[in-house]
Formats: C-alpha cells, structure tokens, sequence
C-alpha cells in the first residue's frame, strides 16, 4: 500500500478487528464501507464487497486481528482500491478544451469503469471521479491540509478548476468471503430399501399452510433429526420413463411456491445487484441484502422453472426444485435427504400417466396437484421473464470495460459497437448464469401471483384425498387469500415513488451531512483565527507599550539636548558645518585707522598689544547668522571655535610680531610684507586659476580651506588645515604644494602657502617640504622656505601645529 493512502486511511474512524472470516462477513452483512487490515495485509470493502486486497491474500484475514476503518464517504475506498489496482491510463484532457462534465457525461453514458484524476497543473489540491458501470462518485483533496470534500461540491469544484486531467481504466474484481466449513450429512443407507420405503411412508402427509412451511424453512436442518426435514422421492432412471398411476409422489413445487410466497412481502428477490450504487441507491439496497446473497448463490445451480424433458415425470422437476437452496436453511445444493425406496412401479396398465403429487411430511393428506397447474405457472414465469428490463440493463454495464471517446461522433458508434456485442454476448450460452437468476426472479413473481389459486387447487385436492382438521384449515385458507390478495395487489408504482422519496430523504441528509461537516471545520477555523487574533492583540499591546517607553525616553533625550543646546535649539535656519563655512567672510577692520594699524607695527612704528586693541575681526554671512545653528550650536559659537576662524585671527594678530621679533623679516619678505595688506579672508574659498600647460591655456577654480585675499580681491595667502588626529600625509602636502603653484602662476600676489596640523607632520610631508623650498631651507643668505617657481617668482611655504588653541611654525625655523 501507498504509504500516503495508509496514512489518509488511519485518519478514518477505526475500531478492532479480531473475529477473522466470521467478522468480515458481519461487515458484510451491516454493508460496511471502509478498510480492513490483518498485520501488513489490506483489504477495502464497498456496501459489505470486497473490492480489493492488497500486499497479501483474502486467506490472511482466516482467524486473525487487525484494524477496521470506516470510510467517510464511499467514493474514497473505491478510488484507493483502483490506484493500489492500477489501471490503464486512456487519455489527457486540458479542462479549458474539454470541461470535466462534459468527460463525466461521455464516461456515464458509456458505462465506464475506473476514474478521472485532476491534478496536474492545479494547485487548490487533487480531484477524482471514480466509475463503476457508469454510476459515478466525486471526491476530492483540497489545500495543504488535505481537507477531503465529497459529492456535488467535489465534483463542482473539479469542473471548475483549470488544469489536466487523465482518464485511468480499472477492472475492479470483487472478492467473496471464503464460506464456513460445511456440516457434515446425516448418514443414510442408500443401498437398502427397506430404508428407502420408510423414507417414503415418513413422506406421506400434506403440505400444510404457507405460513407454517416458511417458519419451517427457516429452522436449520437437524441430522439428528432426519424425520423433520421434508423426503424427496427421486425415482430411478428406468422409472422416470415408465407409466404411473395414482400414487401419492411430494409435489415440491407447490412446496417451494409456498415458501417463496410467504417471504416475498419481506424480501423481494432482485437479483445479484451491482458493486457500486449511488448514494441514492444505497436504501434500496439495504432492502435487498437478503435476496442479493440468493442470486450469488443462484448462479452456481441450474434454473428450476424450465420444461421438463419428453419422457420424464413431474417427478423429476420436483427434485430438481427442491435441489434450490435458501439463503436462510444454507442447504447444499448437491444434498439429498432420501434416496428412490420410496417410488415403486405403477400398478395399472394405462398408457397416459395419472395425476402426480409429491409428498411433504405433515399431518394431513396428499394433495393431487395436476401437471396443467404445474405447467400453467411455469408458462406464465417464462411468459414475464423477458418483461423486466432491469437484470439485461445489469448484465449490460456490468459487462462494459471500454472507455468512450470523448468525441460524439466516436461515442456514438463505441456505443452501437457496445450493444451490438452485448447482444451478441446475451444469446450464447455463456450467459446462462444470468438468464437462470432472472428466470428465478421471473418464476417467483408468477409463484406470487397464483399463491391463491394453488392454494385453492391443494385444499381441494386435500378434501378429496383425506378430511383435515377444520380449524386449521379455515385458517390456512383465510391465510392463504390474505397473502394471495396482498401480492396481487402491489403498486408497484406506489413503490418506486416510495424508494424515490426514501432517495430524496438520503440525498438530504448526506446534504445535511456535508453541511454539518463543513460547518464543524468552519467553526474550527474560526477557533483557531480567534486564538491568533487574541495572541496578535497580545503582542500588539506588547509593542504598544514598548513605543510608549521609547517615546518617553526619546522626549527625555530631546529634553537634555534642547537644555545643553539652549537657544540654538530653537533657531530657525540649520546649518551644516560645511555650509556655515561657505556661507562666511571674515573682514581685518580697525577701531581708527589713525591709531596703531599693521601697517605701523610692519614699519615698527607699533607694538602687538596697540595693534590688536584697535584692529577687530568682523564676520559676513549670506544668512542670518543670529537665527542660525550649527549642529545645535548657535552659529557665532560655532565660528569663533572653528580652526579656521582661529587660523585666520592668528594670521593677523600674532604671525607679524613672530616674523619680527626673530629676525627673520628679510627671509620672510614676501609673507611679511602680505601681512598689512589682507583685508578680508574667505572661508572654503575658492581661486580661479589661468596657466599654460603643454602649449594650451587651462583655466579651473580650485578650493583651499582658507583663502586671504588684499582689498582688490587678489589672493595673498592660502592654507589648508587639518583639525583631525590624523598626521599631514606626504599626499596632502604635494597636493597643497601643486595648487598653490598653479596660483602663483596665474596671480603674482601669491606670497605664502600654509598647511596646519592639529596632529603633526609625518616624515614624508616633511621631506617633500625640503624637496620643494631645497636651496633656501635653513639658508641663511636667501628667502626661508621659499618655492621658486623662475629666477624672481615663487611664495614661502610654512607648516604649521595647532596646539591648545595656539599655533607655532614648524617650518621654517624661525
């Protein structure tokens, strides 16, 4: 077995399984449908049918234990039966070029047997149509739990979902029950007979009533108790043939109509039914368990109601009648309860035979029954058993094992093909089982209908014969017409609108069933979102009161940084460092220009503290520098701490006195003669630049972080400054070094270039520095530090440290 089909198969209701062959056939009894195992050992059964036994043999299941499962729908077994079966695939459909109904309606016309398949390309889940004989049943497996729908919503759903479906053929055998062990025959002693003649005296006595020969009938034979079972005269070969006169011979037909009369109202022989029916189908049959195990067992003996050959008695049929075994004595077809002693040659010497009667013990007289009685109904039973289509209909589809086309073209002549063989088939012999079952059903209807008229003929013939006892029979004859009234008298009609109500009322409820079903996993589905919704509202509140303390500690936080920033906090222009810079110009003015200027301390005419107590540093911005903030710090805090700021203000306030006082005004000309003239210095300012390179004029703009310009706007000193804990690399003072020569080359003002260092000067930069002034670095008799770019250009170049606030050259020495 699948291990997936055993796994969808455990899920069923399940309950023990131990009482063997005699267990299974109470499954078949109460028509079970579902699985059975025994060990590794599976067997699936369908309305008490075995359909199918997989990984072992129907033997296994003799004495052993396992586990029964009981099916939610009928459709499901059978399609497991048929996929462990397997089967023959026959075709490919595409449901937008050929519907799944429209397939439905090809396969049911033409009595298919095995099942659609709907999965390929499909993602809802796996649909299936199963067929047997054309009756079909919907199923389906739908989502990743596999929730199993049924019927009309299956099937539904299967035509309107979009993908390929496959057509599979099965044969589907079904597999009988092996019968309990036969009870052994009571030993009789054919040889003598005198044995034989007192069989034939017990047997003397009348048939009594209908009523009382089927209670009989179904009391099991004792073999100790040989005289209670009726004695069959079966005459020897020779006297089948001989003239007889009156001689009292058991008519066992009459005995059997009888029989067959009195149970006819409960049980109505059908027939063998098919495997499959529709859940509509499934009361009727319920109603019809009985008869359906008679016609199994009526497939194995010769018909009773045919004519007997020329030369033989009505003796003879008697036995071949009572050769019929009941569903409930279980009698053995092949058993017989006497032997010829009791028939003995004819006394007379007539040419025509005398009128027959057979013998059943009893305590009242033989009844004369006439042979034209007896032939009468068995020419009326042959008269009616081509009148009932039902059991040709049965033999029909049960015989179907070709798929039809899908094409109607082809359907239709697979169709004329099919009941052309089917005809064919129906008239050899090979057909004789099911022409005996429906000439039983046949000779039993006629049996029903002349109950009352045989009955009449055997009091007659009883009142003729020997006085019964009064009582009695005014009641076997009121009996009698009672039975015979109620069964000339059904509707059938009345019954086929009864079974068609009884297959409403099952259609409702499976309807209901399904309803239900739908609704108990609705409501678990519902339970299960509820107790998600209630854990995500618990997570919700979670994070809710997580953000609430977030935000509580951002507003903390906030409040801190707006307390340390103060006003600036509130300032309506944001400014970014780099865009403060930009955006500012520092201008050198003086409180009187009559007072001690640069000038006058260049010509030593001042000293420092004079100079610096009337000159003042005045900042322009191309914004309003009181409403402004620099990374939360008000702007004018922001400028006066800047090195650029600092750079500038000790450019003009201590660079000229440094210069001065150490002697070194003249190797220091150009820069100490640049001093008095800056008018005003340009933070992150820029320098359009003009040179010839290679022959061809370039023109750039180029960016220094300090630029001090004279009053015409002509740059005079230019400096980069580093105010991070890095070192000045070798590349940032070549990269100083190349631009501040280009600018010289386009403006002769050009008279210093500086690079400041919070950190210091790695030894590249140094060298590169002595690289570029080498002829005047620690020269005394030339200008310090000075790049000469021709005989009379160049500029001085200086590195400067920034220390606590301080600035101290580093280069030149000074």
């Amino acid at each position: 077995m699948d291990s997936r089909r055993v796994e969808r198969v455990e899920d069923w209701d399940s309950r023990p399984f131990s009482g063997g062959f005699e267990e299974l056939r109470s499954l078949a009894d109460t028509e079970f449908t579902g699985a059975v195992t025994a060990g590794t050992t599976w067997l699936f059964m369908l309305n008490g049918r075995i359909i199918g036994v997989f990984d072992g043999t129907i033997d296994d299941f003799d004495g052993s234990s396992g586990t029964t499962y009981e099916a939610p729908h009928p459709s499901v077994p059978l399609l497991f039966a048929m996929q462990e079966t397997g089967g023959e695939e026959r075709a490919n459909y595409y449901t937008n070029d050929t519907p799944v109904s429209e397939a439905d309606s090809t396969l049911t016309s033409g009595k298919f047997t095995g099942y659609i398949e709907l999965s390929e390309n499909v993602l809802s889940g796996d649909y299936y149509v199963v067929y047997y004989g054309g009756r079909s049943m919907s199923c389906a497996f739908i989502g990743n739990r596999e929730r199993l729908h049924t019927g009309d919503e299956a099937f539904q759903r299967a035509d309107d979902e979009v993908g390929i479906y496959t057509v599979m053929d099965v044969d589907i055998e079904v597999t009988e029950i092996p019968g309990p062990e036969p009870e052994p025959e009571p030993a009789s002693d054919a040889g003598d007979p005198a044995a034989g003649a007192a069989a034939g005296a017990a047997a003397g006595d009348v048939v009594d009533d209908g009523t009382d020969q089927s209670a009989d009938a179904t009391e099991p034979a004792d073999a100790t108790e040989p005289a209670d079972e009726p004695v069959v005269a079966d005459p020897a070969p020779d006297e089948a043939t001989e003239p007889t006169t009156d001689r009292p011979v058991t008519d066992e037909r009459t005995a059997t109509a009888n029989e067959r009369t009195a149970t006819a109202d409960e049980t109505p022989v059908t027939g063998e039914e098919p495997v499959v029916r529709d859940a509509e189908e499934e009361r009727t049959a319920r109603d019809t368990r009985e008869n359906r195990d008679t016609g199994r067992q009526g497939d194995q003996r010769e018909p009773a109601g045919s004519e007997p050959d020329e030369g033989h008695t009505p003796g003879a049929r008697t036995d071949s009648a009572r050769a019929e075994p009941s569903r409930e004595t279980g009698t053995d077809p092949n058993r017989s309860t006497g032997q010829g002693g009791a028939s003995s040659p004819g006394a007379g010497n007539d040419t025509e035979p005398a009128p027959v009667t057979t013998t059943v013990e009893d305590d009242h007289d033989p009844v004369q029954i006439p042979d034209e009685v007896l032939e009468e109904v068995e020419r009326e039973a042959a008269a009616e058993e081509g009148e009932d289509p039902v059991f040709e209909e049965e033999a029909e589809w049960r015989e179907t094992r070709s798929i039809p086309s899908i094409n109607p073209d082809r359907s239709e002549s697979a169709d004329t093909s099919t009941s052309t063989d089917a005809s064919k088939s129906a008239s050899q012999p090979s057909t004789g089982n099911r022409q005996s079952r429906r000439q039983r059903q046949a000779r039993t209807e006629s049996q029903q209908s002349s109950t009352g008229p045989s009955n009449s003929t055997q009091q007659a013939n009883t009142g003729s014969s020997k006085p019964a006892n009064p009582g009695r029979q005014s009641r076997r004859t009121e009996h009698q017409s009672t039975r015979g009234a109620d069964t000339g008298g059904t509707d059938e009609p009345l019954e086929r609108e009864m079974l068609q109500r009884e297959d409403k009322i099952d259609r409702l409820q499976q309807q209901l069933s399904n309803v239900e079903e739908e609704r108990t996993e609705l409501r678990e589905e519902r339970d299960q979102l509820a107790e998600e919704n209630a854990d995500l509202r618990g997570e919700v509140e979670e994070l809710e009161a997580e953000i609430a303390e977030l935000e509580a500690e951002l507003t903390e936080l906030e409040a801190e940084v707006a307390a340390q920033r103060g006003p600036a906090a509130d300032a309506s222009t944001q400014l970014t460092p780099q865009q403060a810079l930009e955006g500012t110009n520092l201008f050198v003015r003086y409180g009187s220009k009559g007072e001690a200027t640069l000038d006058t301390a260049h010509d030593g005419e001042a000293d420092a503290d004079a100079v610096n107590t009337n000159l003042r540093i005045e900042h322009h911005t191309q914004f309003e520098a009181d409403d402004a903030a620099v990374d939360g710090q008000r702007y004018v805090d922001f400028l006066h701490d800047s090195i650029e700021f600092r750079f500038v203000e000790w450019f003009v306030r201590d660079l000229l006195y440094e210069i001065r006082d150490t002697g070194n005004a003249s190797p220091m000309r150009d820069l100490y003669d640049a001093i008095p003239e800056a008018d005003r210095a340009e933070l992150n300012g820029q320098v359009s630049l003009r040179y010839d390179e290679e022959g061809n004029e370039q023109r750039e703009q180029t960016t220094f972080d300090v630029v001090v310009r004279d009053r015409m706007g002509n740059p005079l000193v230019v400096a980069n400054l580093n105010d991070s804990r890095d070192p000045t690399t070798e590349e940032m003072m070549v990269d100083l070094q190349e631009r501040a020569s280009r600018v010289k080359r386009t403006s002769e003002s050009l008279a210093g270039a500086v690079v400041v260092t919070a950190s210091f000067f790695d030894p590249g930069a140094l060298e590169t520095a002595s690289e570029a002034t080498s002829g005047s670095f620690l020269s005394r008799d030339s200008k310090k530090s000075f790049v000469k770019l021709s005989r009379k250009s160049g500029y001085h170049l200086c590195l400067v440290e920034s220390r606590g606030g301080e600035f101290h050259i580093n280069v030149p020495e000074l």
